[in-house]
C-alpha cells in the first residue's frame, strides 16, 4: 500500500495532472473532491478482496503464460525455451 500511496501523491503532485484528475471525477462522477478520497479507498481494499475479485472474474482458466526470451538467447520467438 506504501508504494501505491506514494506513486498516487507524486501523481497528482503535478499541477497538469492533478488538473485531469479534477476534471475526470467531475465528469465521471460527479464530484471533483473525490480526488481527496482516493487514498482512503485504495485503503479500503483488502488482500481478501483481491483475492475474491480474481476468483470471480479470472477464474482459473483465463490466465495468460508470458515468457520472456531475451533476444539473444537462440529461441526462436512463440519456441519453447
Amino acid at each position: 500500500m506504501a508504494l501505491t500511496e506514494t506513486a498516487w501523491l507524486r501523481e497528482i503532485e503535478q499541477v497538469g495532472q492533478r488538473a485531469d484528475l479534477l476534471s475526470m471525477f467531475a465528469q465521471l462522477f460527479d464530484d471533483p473532491g473525490r480526488i481527496n478520497s482516493e487514498i482512503e479507498r485504495m485503503r479500503d481494499v483488502s488482500p481478501k478482496d483481491v483475492a475474491a475479485f480474481s476468483e470471480d472474474f479470472l477464474g482459473t482458466n483465463n490466465r495468460a503464460v508470458l515468457t520472456y526470451v531475451p533476444a539473444d538467447s537462440g529461441v526462436v520467438a512463440g519456441g519453447s525455451p
